[in-house]
């Protein structure tokens, strides 16, 4: 019959105990397994993570090196900084601002008007109590300064809050999977 000769690859997962292990060897097991690839990625990782940290220097008008400025000091001159960096980012910044879009749902199909109406007013309702468009505009200014910005949007488990929530997430927050491929879903992250 179709299907028989399918292998079932879940006898195989790591998230099952293997058939010698206790459950708590097989969570034990795990974790080595998370923390393994959590050091790898920060070896990949690292020397671009400093570069982004010492773009957002820049930008914050702190490109003196420590030993650079205090040879300066020990000279009497002062470490002056004409700042080139961040007007350029602001107008960047600025454009972004400008040109936000609001929701607007379009029916699929003929008769389909009202609900086309009733999901576009969802989406601005759920993006005004969330204020999505200044975490947007958050994120992409860590895009725009040091390559790499993120956004989470998911379900919020407080039933006094608004059920579904946006935000902007810090780069430094976040250790994503260098060896992914899929950068839409992230689903073999």
């Amino acid at each position: 019959m179709f299907g028989d000769n399918i292998d079932d690859s879940s006898q195989h997962s790591d998230e099952l105990p293997k058939p010698d292990e206790t459950e708590e060897q097989a969570k034990k097991r795990r974790e080595r397994k998370v923390t393994d690839y959590w050091y790898q990625e920060k070896l990949r990782q690292g020397p671009n993570r400093r570069l982004m940290a010492e773009d957002h220097e820049i930008y914050d008008n702190n490109q003196w090196q420590q030993d650079n400025k205090e040879w300066l000091d020990s000279v009497g001159q002062p470490a002056l900084t004409f700042n080139e960096v961040h007007p350029a980012v602001e107008w960047i910044l600025g454009t972004e601002k400008r040109t936000r879009t609001d929701w607007k749902v379009l029916p699929r199909k003929k008769g389909q008007e009202q609900e086309a109406i009733i999901k576009t007013s969802l989406l601005k309702y759920a993006n005004d109590v969330n204020k999505i468009q200044f975490h947007r505009s958050m994120a992409f200014k860590d895009q725009v300064i040091g390559g790499l910005g993120w956004t989470e949007y998911g379900v919020n488990e407080d039933p006094g809050e608004f059920q579904v929530f946006g935000s902007r997430s810090s780069w430094r927050d976040i250790w994503h999977d260098t060896l992914g491929t899929d950068l839409i879903t992230m689903n073999d992250w």
